[in-house]
């Protein structure tokens, strides 16, 4: 399901976050994976797109964090989150992210 759809410049690094907060008491994520498409051509003079850093938050396990960076201005890019609850749930989770110029806001 796509939950967020995001502007960011090439030129930024930015954290963000994903709440599942609707977890029933007492479940927590025990897993995350992400799949990046919508990935850069060879052309040398691209910044490559990033998005790492993705991990559970340890203060709150119905958070994940994540990363983003980089990226080709004009490529839009979807990133897709798996994440496994301690109860055997699994939710699949979208965010596309459309890459700006540092000015274009």
């Amino acid at each position: 399901m796509l939950i967020q759809r995001i502007k960011q410049s090439s030129e930024e690094s930015l954290n963000y976050t994903i709440n599942y907060s609707w977890l029933a008491e007492g479940e927590s994520l025990t897993s995350v994976s992400r799949t990046i498409s919508g990935q850069d051509s060879e052309d040398e003079d691209d910044i490559p797109f990033v998005c790492d850093q993705v991990f559970i938050n340890p203060d709150n396990d119905t958070q994940v964090f994540f990363r983003l960076a980089g990226g080709r201005v004009g490529n839009l890019y979807s990133i897709y989150f798996t994440c496994t609850t301690g109860k055997k749930q699994t939710v699949c989770d979208a965010i596309e992210v459309e890459i700006i110029p540092c000015d274009g806001y």
